[in-house]
């Protein structure tokens, strides 16, 4: 699984430094916070903003001891592709515009701090980035974060996410760029007492309206079992007692076979992210 686990901010205004995994430290309620003020700020009952932008993927692959990249560019393309499918209603592309291979074994089972985030990261950071595009890195395994697919790190001076090359599919990458576009997962952190109604689904959950109530209370012990038509397994109801109709087929969701699209509330955020903060960042 991949997603929001560490973030540190001095607030999205000034800028964001996030890391997205699937647990949290005590910081993720700074970026819980501004999610919600950001949201309500956002006009969500207007066309979306078409942007007409191409943004530049900086690709680094950690080869293995024996030399090895263990991922193909095709597979890469293709995931870019998929990619570009999903944010073309906000009129936004990717091109892949350099592919280097690093020949550190060491970084390919990459020590990530489950405090800061840092450890090896930083180093490999440190050592392989291009400014002003997004940077993509591709390793075998994240040594302190067992079952994780990759995380998004965000800030001034970092534009980063980090994948697990054996799980890179058409949508883990989308997810993790929903993240790097500012969206939740749909089950907030985690502990949401979001109705099945919606009623309160300005002040919980991900804070949008149009993604169905997430039940999860006890993360990480998620996703929840689905069948095969991505319903609950075993239905769930919420404290009015009404049962849950989860959004499985959110690419913000962890119900990673169910996933495929974001709503228009979640294109609406990724647009005001963009026009904000990433447009002037990369290029």
């Amino acid at each position: 699984m991949a997603s929001f686990r560490y973030i540190s901010i001095l607030f999205f205004i000034l800028f964001i430094n996030i890391k997205s995994y699937s647990q949290f430290t005590n910081d993720a309620n700074s970026f819980y916070s501004y999610a919600a003020t950001r949201n309500a700020s956002i006009n969500f009952d207007r066309v979306l903003p078409c942007y007409e932008k191409t943004l530049s993927v900086s690709v680094f692959v950690v080869l293995d001891s024996l030399g090895q990249s263990n991922i193909t560019n095709n597979q890469i393309n293709k995931a870019i592709d998929s990619l570009n499918a999903k944010f073309s209603p906000i009129c936004i592309q990717f091109r892949v515009c350099s592919t280097t291979e690093i020949a550190n074994f060491q970084w390919d089972t990459l020590k990530v701090n489950d405090n800061d985030g840092l450890q090896e990261e930083a180093q490999l950071i440190t050592n392989h980035f291009v400014d002003h595009t997004i940077n993509l890195y591709f390793v075998a395994a994240f040594e302190n974060l067992p079952g994780e697919s990759g995380f998004t790190s965000y800030t001034p001076s970092y534009q980063s996410i980090f994948m697990i090359k054996d799980q890179l599919d058409d949508y883990e990458l989308v997810h993790e760029f929903g993240h790097f576009f500012g969206l939740l997962h749909t089950f907030g952190l985690g502990n949401s007492s979001e109705y099945a109604n919606g009623s309160n689904c300005t002040t919980t959950g991900d804070f949008l309206c149009d993604t169905p109530a997430d039940p999860t209370n006890d993360y990480p012990t998620y996703p929840l079992s689905v069948d095969q038509y991505c319903e609950l397994a075993s239905g769930q109801k919420d404290m009015l007692q009404n049962w849950y109709m989860i959004p499985s087929d959110n690419l913000m969701s962890h119900y990673k076979s169910c996933r495929c699209k974001f709503t228009t509330q979640q294109y609406h955020v990724m647009a005001y992210e963009f026009l904000y903060h990433i447009n002037n960042i990369i290029w």
